[in-house]
């Protein structure tokens, strides 16, 4: 049941996730307890089902609880407990605590580099993540500077196809657009709803958000040559 609601997560199924998601983690609660592996496993994808519908006191809620846990359990230099730091920061971010996401991601890439390497996936996840508090802060050229790093190492790690991959050229381009390079920011949303095409399919959420962006985008570069 849990790789089906992490199906229906990827897919931007968030109703469906939810609903399975929340019978996974009350049926075998009386049994297992609330800080089993399994349950707070899918706690936190919860949180972040509830973080995508803009839910965000209820997943701030249920991830700060799967961070204390993983913490005591774990230990904060674990890559399970470190995957769940940086899902709370991304909570922190869309509440506009920018400053408390900024430090906790900065704790969580600095520990990822150290016990994983630069190149693991788990660090890739979370510098993105910190360049898009840098974007969000207004510093663009650092940003910039972070994704471009962390969208080359994701295209030899990962491969250019990867969903992570595609993130990162997306935020990217965004950033590239805020700096005022128009044709370099639509060239790389370009590949990217490409990519999102080809891999999450043309009614996924992602690619009907990037799709209407390219489209704005393209007008925008067509009005300027005209």
């Amino acid at each position: 049941m849990n790789n089906l609601a992490l199906t229906w997560k990827n897919q931007g199924r968030w109703r469906e996730a939810e609903k399975i998601l929340v019978q996974i983690i009350e049926t075998p609660k009386a049994k297992l307890g609330i800080d089993h592996h399994y349950i707070l496993g899918s706690v936190n994808n919860l949180a972040m089902v509830y973080e995508q519908q803009g839910r965000l006191d209820e997943a701030e809620q249920l991830q700060v609880q799967v961070t204390r846990t993983f913490k005591a359990k774990l230990g904060i230099e674990h890559p399970d407990t470190l995957g769940i730091m940086n899902n709370l920061a991304i909570i922190y971010e869309q509440q506009g605590r920018l400053i408390e996401a900024e430090q906790l991601l900065v704790q969580v890439v600095e520990t990822s580099m150290a016990k994983l390497g630069a190149d693991h996936p788990t660090t890739l996840a979370s510098t993105t993540d910190l360049a898009l508090t840098y974007w969000r802060q207004g510093r663009l050229r650092e940003a910039e500077q972070l994704q471009v790093q962390t969208m080359e190492a994701q295209k030899s790690k990962l491969g250019a196809g990867h969903p992570d991959t595609l993130y990162s050229m997306a935020t990217l381009a965004t950033t590239l657009k805020d700096l005022h390079e128009d044709a370099k920011a639509y060239q790389l949303l370009k590949s990217c709803v490409d990519g999102r095409t080809r891999v999450l399919g043309n009614n996924h959420p992602d690619v009907l958000d990037s799709s209407a962006t390219l489209r704005r985008w393209e007008a925008e570069l067509a009005n300027e040559d005209s």
